[in-house]
């Protein structure tokens, strides 16, 4: 005879196994799981309605998926508690009609608190129906936040106010952004990836990102349209090593800007600037970085020396 203890024990063992393993393919339909290596991998594909996705997610309810991705569908509605009672590290929503993704307030993928360390969303938010309720904070094992080609127009000064501890990289990239909120970003100090590249933004205040900024790496603000930067903008930002600007509107380098993080700056691109070489710039020559591999970009002024790297320029040049 078996004690207590050893059937609560068998019973434990047993309700883990089941989370490991796949459901029978059959219950889950239209989804499909693949276990490899002992990790759940879920994709929905061709999802058709919402109660169809409910269905299914319903019948995975207890399961451990390492990854979930949900593609190609159309169900417009996500609740906010739809994966409720599922760990689910890596979540990823492709090319799917949504207008949003739970009500003004709701927590977004609740349930998912403690095991969801990043997020994807491409394609699947329109002009008509943006990406504009975002209330992640209670996701504190989230590490990285992706959205790629959705339609988000603005950076929100209430998405992320209390913060997200273990965020590392934020990627909103090629999603119409017009504009950044004084303190978008502020509270998520142990960034090291700030990435809002292909959009169309003509400012951003210093504080709209982490202040201070000790883990801050790279921020990526290319093709967008700026043509300045606040002086102080990297300010307090003692770990950045890669800054790209190109394929901005920028006509000098400005040492008020740069100079902050220029002694530690390993790589800047400001390719595809309508830059002046001219006096402005010579106090980039005047210590002893290898500029070569420091510097990425092109003068186009003046016409005596368009298109030449501005990284072999000597000082006499720039008049």
């Amino acid at each position: 005879m078996f004690g207590f203890s050893t059937c609560l024990l068998l019973l434990s063992f047993c309700v883990l196994i089941s989370a490991q393993l796949c459901p029978p393919q059959e219950d889950i339909r239209p989804c499909m799981c693949l276990n490899r290596e002992g990790l759940n991998h879920i994709h929905c594909d061709g999802i058709s309605s919402l109660s169809e996705l409910q269905k299914s997610i319903k019948r995975l309810q207890g399961t451990k998926a390492f990854t979930f991705t949900i593609s190609d569908s159309d169900f417009e509605y996500l609740p906010y508690d739809i994966f409720k009672n599922m760990s689910i590290h890596h979540l990823s929503l492709s090319k799917s009609k949504l207008n949003r993704i739970g009500n003004l307030g709701d927590p977004q993928f609740e349930g998912l608190e403690t095991s969801l360390e990043s997020l994807t969303i491409t394609e699947s938010f329109t002009r008509k129906h943006p990406f504009a309720y975002v209330f992640m904070d209670h996701l504190k094992s989230l590490k990285t936040l992706e959205v790629r080609r959705n339609h988000v127009e603005v950076l929100h000064n209430e998405w992320f106010k209390k913060g997200l501890p273990d965020l590392r990289v934020i990627r909103f990239v090629q999603c119409v952004i017009r504009a950044v909120g004084w303190r978008a970003l502020q509270s998520l100090r142990n960034l090291k990836v700030i990435d809002l590249s292909d959009n169309a933004i003509n400012y951003i205040p210093r504080t709209a990102f982490p202040e201070p900024a000790p883990s801050l790496e790279e921020i990526n603000l290319e093709r967008n349209v700026l043509s300045s930067l606040p002086e102080d903008f990297f300010s307090n930002m003692p770990n950045l090593r890669i800054v790209n600007l190109e394929l901005n509107e920028f006509s000098t380098i400005d040492q008020a800007i740069f100079g902050n993080v220029w002694s530690h700056l390993q790589i800047l691109n400001i390719d595809f600037n309508p830059i002046v070489c001219d006096s402005k710039i010579k106090w980039i020559y005047e210590g002893k970085d290898n500029l070569e591999q420091k510097l990425v970009g092109l003068c186009f002024k003046p016409f005596t020396l368009f298109e030449r790297e501005i990284h072999s320029l000597k000082i006499e040049e720039l008049k």
